[in-house]
């Protein structure tokens, strides 16, 4: 399946990726809405309907619900140094597709990744890191041969690789395949800024 561009995505997902876009704008702006936890979490406490899927990284500086400015239950999250396409992550994956039909997945890379920086400069200190890295290397790889910076080699290298995760998930996944097939999901990508706060959403996406 190829990637097509994000701007002829159907109309149906337009009401998902508005909602994180409005979202992110308060987030940058510092206008996030007043939260009641309280009242928020006893909605929630016996049902949960997310629409939404997210994979990114285990950075504690990248959290989801603050960028998005997102109410508890919103989002389904799953996080992976390096927001990687596993067995572990792909199980996540597609429970929350065959449990809450949710329409809209996006994986969620950032700047100046700590993941991608270990695999670029080859700082792989235990045999479980290594395993990670394995998913993480192919991005680095296609990126090397660029005759810019370091900083922005690695930041290539993060967009790279989300691309990378997107179309791994749907190679591996009979699931995630078929609900896209069926017009039932879309598959988008995002980078996130941490000097700004801003999310730039990316130019493919997978979708019917």
């Amino acid at each position: 399946m190829d990637s097509k561009n994000l701007q002829n995505l159907p109309v149906k997902f337009n009401s998902l990726i508005s909602y994180l876009i409005e979202g992110n704008n308060r987030f940058v702006n510092n206008k996030c809405k007043i939260h009641n936890f309280i009242e928020e979490r006893a909605k929630t406490e016996k049902l949960q309907n997310p629409e939404i899927i997210i994979l990114t990284c285990s950075d504690s500086r990248v959290i989801p619900e603050y960028i998005f400015d997102t109410q508890i239950g919103n989002l389904f999250v799953i996080r992976s140094a390096g927001n990687i396409i596993s067995k572990t992550t792909l199980g996540s994956i597609e429970f929350a597709l065959l449990s809450f039909n949710c329409p809209l997945f996006l994986v969620l890379g950032h700047q100046s990744c700590g993941a991608i920086i270990s695999v670029y400069k080859n700082i792989l200190p235990s045999e479980n890191i290594i395993y990670l890295a394995d998913f993480i290397r192919p991005a680095i790889t296609s990126t090397t041969n660029q005759q810019i910076s370091e900083a922005e080699l690695i930041n290539n290298a993060v967009k790279e690789n989300i691309f990378l995760q997107m179309k791994k998930s749907i190679q591996s996944s009979k699931v995630i395949k078929s609900t896209i097939e069926n017009g039932d999901l879309a598959i988008i990508g995002a980078y996130y800024h941490l000097d700004s706060g801003k999310v730039e959403l990316l130019d493919k996406a997978y979708y019917r």
